[in-house]
């Protein structure tokens, strides 16, 4: 008989235990349940990703200096401060790119930060070619190697001259049918309004026998003085070309200025998950996020170099929402 009882105290006690442990999952779930619009703001600021990130060193760390490829890039801050770049691509690269940040800083007068860096296009000497286009890019530092579209240039990147604006203070290179540059040897200065192309496409026209129409130039290479007055700068994307055009001034539209401090622990189910970067992040959060779990607190670093800690989803989910407080 005392053993019976014995055995029913046992077993009643592990009963109690097991539905305390299971309530304290259910709490623990209630509390930092990660919601679905939590999650796409997650891997949305992971995905962020800056030029800077793109690079991989496996792609010049182990070639002869003859074939090394030859990055041309520049500093664009959110003010519109310009600055070239060429930072040697070679196996002391996070040196050269130092260097080369802070020598943009020190001439322009601004601090630049990583966020500011951008890759205009890669040279390959081992192949005499050029790779333009941001998912081009993509495609050559995934594996290092490049077979996608060699006929792309920074012409592609052109606005139609519909969306001009000659009201702005700029100098611009005007392409004719995507593919010839219609003032190679006279600046394009906005100033002198539409009718100036319209007297280069004639003489073009007549040049080389042809009837291209003003529908056929589009613009690139925007040369600008930011908005600072510290220096002068070159869009040669679509977007930044777009943006300078609305009110003659380039504004970053700063969507993410925050990024994750890593490593950070996240716990799936009982197990604990060490994350180091970003691609772990999307990877883990794109299988089942609502298994997961943040082990508070984890650190936020901020593009102005706040360093922010939260302690729960709810001041994750606001501190992701107000990133642009912690621009520059």
């Amino acid at each position: 008989m005392k053993n019976i009882f014995k055995t029913f105290v046992f077993l009643s006690i592990i009963f109690f235990q097991s539905c305390t442990d299971n309530q304290e999952i259910e709490n623990v779930k209630d509390t930092q349940i990660i919601s679905v619009d939590l999650t796409g703001k997650i891997i949305g600021t992971a995905t962020s990703s800056k030029d800077l990130n793109l690079i991989n060193s496996d792609c010049f760390s182990s070639i002869g200096a003859i074939n090394t490829p030859i990055l041309q890039g520049y500093f664009l801050n959110n003010q519109g401060d310009y600055y070239p770049a060429l930072p040697k691509m070679d196996e002391n690269w996070e040196n050269n790119y130092q260097e080369s940040k802070n020598d943009a800083s020190q001439q322009v007068g601004v601090e630049f930060t990583d966020e500011d860096f951008f890759i205009r296009n890669i040279i390959q000497n081992d192949k005499f070619t050029e790779i333009f286009g941001h998912d081009n890019i993509v495609d050559y530092f995934d594996d290092c190697n490049f077979n996608g579209d060699l006929k792309r240039t920074y012409f592609d990147n052109s606005v139609p001259i519909s969306e001009v604006n000659f009201n702005c203070d700029a100098v611009v290179t005007y392409i004719l049918n995507n593919k010839t540059i219609l003032n190679p040897y006279t600046p394009g200065s906005l100033d002198k309004g539409l009718s100036s192309v319209e007297s280069l496409l004639t003489i073009y026209n007549t040049n080389n026998n042809t009837n291209y129409t003003i529908d056929d130039v589009s613009v690139c290479d925007v040369i600008y003085s930011s908005t600072t007055g510290n220096t002068a700068g070159v869009l040669n994307t679509r977007e930044q070309i777009l943006n300078y055009f609305e009110d003659c001034s380039y504004e970053r539209d700063i969507d993410d200025a925050l990024n994750f401090e890593y490593p950070l622990e996240i716990k799936r189910v009982n197990n604990i998950v060490t994350i180091n970067n970003d691609e772990e992040l999307i990877t883990i959060f794109s299988i089942n996020p609502e298994e997961l779990v943040f082990e508070f607190p984890i650190s936020l670093l901020g593009e102005n170099g706040t360093i922010l800690q939260v302690s729960t989803n709810d001041a994750l989910e606001d501190a992701l929402d107000n990133s642009h407080v912690y621009s520059n």
